[in-house]
């Protein structure tokens, strides 16, 4: 089993972006951090209770060590899969929101990539952990949106960059 790199930090700059997420759209709505079991961060909740409605899944990164040049974000195959299959299966949207220095927020609808994008093999080096090493999709930057309205559906968005 390879050990969990996730640090407390990582925790709260996934919380910070998600919070800017909601903050973006419309009023009501609510995140639980789910289950590592879901490999998803995030279920988008509205109402209360003790069951709230989930509308919507998100998967959150902090690419710190991004640079303005990068064309592409990279994500591995089995994430975009359970992003994906989660989707399938709910017939709820799920979404990769990605924070970069550069651009600050940005989301991408996780859906089948059909050959859109290229499948590369890579990952960090600087852990020595060899399966951080895998098959990732590349995703152009151009397929990212701002994050304002996602939640509601059909709504018009503006181009990231």
């Amino acid at each position: 089993m390879s050990p969990i790199h996730e640090s407390d930090e990582d925790r709260r700059n996934e919380e910070d972006i998600i919070k800017s997420i909601l903050s973006v759209n419309r009023k009501g709505l609510s995140y639980k951090k789910l289950p590592m079991s879901y490999r998803i961060d995030y279920a988008i909740t509205e109402g209360g209770g003790s069951f709230p409605n989930v509308i919507a899944f998100v998967e959150v990164k902090d690419k710190r060590a991004f640079k303005a040049y990068y064309e592409t974000v990279m994500c591995d195959v089995s994430k975009w899969q359970s992003m994906v299959l989660c989707s399938c299966a709910t017939g709820l949207p799920c979404w990769f929101a990605v924070r970069t220095p550069c651009w600050g927020v940005g989301v991408i609808k996780a859906r089948p990539a059909e050959g859109k994008y290229g499948v590369k093999h890579g990952g960090r080096t600087d852990r020595d952990d060899p399966t951080d090493r895998e098959a990732c999709l590349s995703l152009p930057i151009r397929d990212f949106r701002k994050p304002e309205g996602i939640f509601i559906e059909g709504a018009k968005q503006e181009e990231l960059l």
